[in-house]
């Protein structure tokens, strides 16, 4: 926990989805952090048949993938393979048992399937969203995987900041944005540019949850902190490190 002193003077932005606000603003809010809530993302999920016939697992990228899933009646008993740790551990939340976690990007998700299973045993489903920044399906075409990626949400991209954040921006007050995935990191840097926020970036230390996330933030000339590992733990832990020394 911050140091007492500190506690009023440190506001930490949280960019996720409405949904996932809560943990997270629970999360530091616990850790004596203030906290400033703008979604860049608003999720969107479809009503869709969840047809797992013939398949041997299904995969989730982010934890709306899982959301999607469970609320369109998804089976549950089925294998699941988890980008990272922070997915895996919402996948057992909504009641999966058996899960599987990379190291918290879709390369090293690649990998973690073709290490635990046989491409002949059936098909992969993979709960996705409308738009995906690397097509898994590709990555595992060549190695005899056939992978089932349905559409299952939409993840809505903010097109504004609001007039009190960019007061807050320019005053100042946001000491740390958290930023959970590349596609989140990919609409602050617009929106950053766009509203002609990028000096004042360099102001706030930027609390990425893997090396994918970070790599885009890297022009603003500001602190970048990575999660050691990519759970939100791991980047709680960096938070408090970052603001005790």
């Amino acid at each position: 926990m911050i140091k007492e002193k500190q506690k009023d003077k440190v506001k930490l932005w949280v960019t996720r989805p409405a949904l996932d606000v809560p943990n997270q603003q629970k999360i530091l809010q616990d850790n004596g952090y203030e906290t400033v809530c703008f979604s860049l993302l608003d999720i969107k999920i479809h009503k869709k048949e969840v047809d797992t016939s013939n398949c041997q697992a299904v995969i989730f990228t982010s934890a709306n993938g899982i959301r999607a899933f469970v609320q369109n009646k998804g089976d549950l008993s089925l294998p699941a393979y988890a980008v990272g740790e922070a997915t895996r551990q919402q996948a057992l939340e909504y009641g999966f048992k058996s899960v599987v976690s990379a190291n918290g990007d879709i390369n090293d998700l690649s990998d973690t399937i073709k290490e635990n299973l046989n491409p002949n045993n059936g098909i992969l489903y993979h709960s996705a969203g409308s738009i995906v920044a690397k097509d898994l399906g590709a990555l595992l075409d060549s190695f005899g995987y056939s992978v089932r990626r349905v559409p299952l949400y939409d993840a809505l991209p903010c097109d504004h900041i609001s007039e009190d954040m960019r007061k807050s921006i320019k005053n100042k007050e946001i000491k740390g944005v958290l930023l959970m995935s590349p596609r989140t990191a990919d609409i602050f840097v617009r929106l950053m540019r766009t509203y002609g926020l990028d000096k004042y970036v360099r102001s706030m230390v930027i609390f990425s949850l893997s090396d994918a996330v970070a790599s885009k933030c890297s022009g603003f000339g500001a602190d970048i902190v990575v999660a050691k590992t990519p759970t939100n733990d791991s980047l709680m832990q960096k938070i408090n490190d970052y603001f005790q020394n």
